[in-house]
């Protein structure tokens, strides 16, 4: 009885060494087939800014081939025989998307491995295999010039973090739906959202990157509520109650905010705060 038992947390052990080698050597071939797909896309670049972006991106994506390697001869005292897949791509911009489709993949495939390995020095590769990865999704999704639109009123999906950061433009609208809105911003140092007060709008904000200092108050001459806010920080505004941001960092503030009921039209974007003050003009 004793033997099976031992046989038995042998065999569960081997399967779990074999597990973790087959996700190293996923996370190797990824790694090689996105290095070999950012050295041709570097050559096709638009220009000297662009081929420096994507060089950027590579050499992280070298970094990580180089740590699942050293994680696999850790494990199997054998160097790593990976083979990269060749991903076609016709013109630059399908090559940056195939190459955000990439990040995507392997991020979340990466998100994966982590859960299903009981290694810690494992999990924390593939952690911040996944962290890695994300961001290089995001920055060729900027690189394709691809705008997202307003996705209202339908069923929608999103990694609202990822999203606000990639976001450029003063304000966007992401989704607008009958009785809430979803919009980004991005506010430059030493700007502010400028003071506003939404009479019938509840108001949820939620600080992605950058600090800045709240400010509130139910008259515009005397806002006596201010905190100072910070990455991770949430602000709520009730309605009726005038209310200011400004940035105090020395980076664009990424902010996401909730409106309910919705406030902008559908399918806003502000590219400056100067537009958004036209439009409001307008109004």
């Amino acid at each position: 009885m004793y033997r099976n038992t031992q046989q038995t947390n042998m065999n569960a052990y081997q399967m779990q060494v074999q597990q973790a080698c087959a996700a190293v050597e996923d996370g190797l071939t990824r790694e090689a087939s996105a290095i070999g797909l950012y050295s041709r896309l570097a050559h096709e670049a638009a220009d000297e800014d662009q081929r420096q972006a994507i060089l950027h991106e590579m050499e992280k994506r070298k970094a990580q081939f180089n740590q699942f390697g050293q994680l696999y001869v850790s494990m199997t005292g054998q160097q790593p025989a990976c083979q990269a897949q060749y991903i076609d791509f016709r013109g630059l911009n399908e090559g940056l998307e195939k190459a955000q489709e990439a990040g995507e993949t392997a991020w979340q495939t990466y998100q994966q491995h982590s859960m299903a390995t009981p290694y810690p020095a494992i999990r924390q590769a593939f952690l911040q295999a996944a962290a890695s990865n994300k961001s290089s999704a995001g920055s060729f999704r900027r690189l394709t010039g691809h705008r997202q639109d307003d996705y209202g009123t339908g069923p929608y999906v999103v990694d609202i973090e990822q999203a606000t950061l990639d976001n450029d433009n003063f304000r966007r609208a992401l989704w607008t739906g009958d009785h809430l809105q979803l919009t980004l911003m991005s506010i430059e140092p030493g700007d502010d959202i400028g003071l506003e007060v939404h009479e019938e709008d509840d108001q949820f904000l939620r600080i992605e990157d950058g600090q800045g200092i709240v400010q509130m108050g139910l008259d515009e001459t005397n806002l006596d509520y201010q905190e100072e806010v910070f990455p991770d920080y949430a602000i709520f505004v009730p309605a009726g109650m005038y209310h200011n941001v400004i940035n105090t960092g020395d980076r664009p503030m990424k902010i996401y905010s909730i409106y309910a009921p919705p406030h902008h039209p559908f399918g806003t974007i502000h590219e400056t705060k100067a537009d958004a003050e036209a439009a409001e003009a307008g109004e």
